[in-house]
This record gives C-alpha cells, sequence and structure tokens, in this order.
C-alpha cells in the first residue's frame, strides 16, 4: 500500500474533508525518505511519533502508530 494512501485514510490530524487534499505532503516526504534507510518497525513507530508532534507515552498511542508502521512497511 503507498504511504501517501495511508497517511491520509489514518488522517492523524483529523483535518479530512476540510483540509486540502496533500495537507500531510511534507510529513509523507519525510516517511518515505525515512524508510528507503531504515525498515526497523520500532524505529519508524518513534518516528511517526516525532513527525507528528506527540509524546509516545500512552500505550494506546504508541499501538496506533506500531499499527501504522506495520502497515507502511508491509
Amino acid at each position: 500500500m503507498n504511504i501517501e494512501k495511508i497517511i491520509n485514510d489514518w488522517d492523524p490530524y483529523s483535518v479530512f474533508p476540510f483540509a486540502p487534499k496533500d495537507e500531510y505532503k511534507d510529513e509523507i516526504s519525510k516517511i518515505k525518505n525515512y524508510t528507503k534507510r531504515n525498515q526497523s518497525l520500532d524505529d519508524l513507530t518513534k518516528y511517526l511519533g516525532q513527525i507528528f508532534d506527540v509524546d509516545i507515552i500512552f500505550e494506546e498511542e504508541k499501538k496506533e502508530f506500531s499499527k501504522i508502521a506495520k502497515k507502511i512497511l508491509d
């Protein structure tokens, strides 16, 4: 599945349908570049938390980021 679709479907900031379709363009670009050099699920999970400005403290947040990271890496 493509990263753009995964992130847009996830909509971590709940901006759709009000935001433009390319709302997450910068974040998607960063994720694409990151996954070219790092395929670790744990690292990508943490990286998603950094990109979307969330401290992964709560187990539920960590599970959600991990689920998205797994989709990206599959």
